[in-house]
């Protein structure tokens, strides 16, 4: 399979990895998106084999995404706003795949662990919280 355009702009992207995380990095704007297959898999390598099926459900509850955002992978077009926090995240509501602007999952990671470091919340070096680990880290650490 090719590698998808993306979600926000459809320029073509380019394969992004991270430990055992596969996805897609758009060079024009900076998004990252992780295909539903690709999110089921790392949920079963990482002894969460329900998860994926809870954040397709959680997403199938939430709004709809007020961006015009397309689905690379179903075409369905039905991204859900999903939220963690400070971060919020678009979720296919049709197949699963996820998707992330610029810098959210790196937002993620400092909301997640300034506290436990007694550090505000933009102290926190963003250099080592960004990629698809961290892309991975916020879907696995979703509250419903």
């Amino acid at each position: 399979m090719s590698n998808p355009a993306c979600p926000a702009c459809a320029t073509k992207t380019a394969v992004a990895r991270l430990g055992d995380v596969t996805g897609f990095s758009c060079p024009h704007c900076g998004g990252h998106c992780i295909r539903a297959l690709q999110l089921a898999k790392f949920f079963e390598r990482n002894a969460k084999p329900r998860r994926f099926a809870e954040l397709v459900a959680v997403a199938r509850t939430r709004s709809e995404s007020p961006r015009n955002l397309s689905c690379p992978d179903c075409g369905a077009g039905r991204y859900r706003a999903v939220s963690n926090g400070l971060v919020e995240i678009d979720v296919c509501a049709g197949c699963g795949g996820a998707y992330f602007d610029r810098g959210e999952a790196a937002l993620f990671l400092r909301q997640s662990r300034a506290p436990s470091r007694g550090v505000a919340l933009m102290e926190t070096a963003p250099g080592v919280t960004e990629g698809l680990g961290a892309l991975a880290e916020f879907l696995s650490n979703l509250r419903h």
